[in-house]
């Protein structure tokens, strides 16, 4: 569709970005009036617990070291991809 864009008509590529940016128009309009997500007292009827209890039940310790493992991979990939070639050999 986009090579259509581009090839048939006059603007050029910049129509491509432009049926992006209505398409992403009409996706916020309708997320606007058709989305009603639930309340947090209609998600927690059944346990009863509030913001508070679930804040304390929270592993914290758990989340620290997923948190950290997360950017020691992303910064180790990074690290790697600045070394060249030449310096494995």
């Amino acid at each position: 569709m986009s090579y259509a864009f581009i090839t048939y008509l006059s603007t050029g590529w910049r129509t491509v970005y432009y049926w992006c940016i209505a398409w992403e128009a009409v996706a916020v309009v309708a997320m606007f009036f058709l989305y009603h997500p639930p309340s947090f007292e209609t998600k927690h009827q059944v346990d009863g617990k509030t913001k508070l209890q679930l804040l304390a039940e929270m592993d914290y310790v758990g989340l620290f070291t997923f948190s950290a493992a997360c950017i020691l991979l992303l910064l180790g990939i990074n690290w790697v991809s600045l070394r060249r070639i030449h310096d494995y050999n």
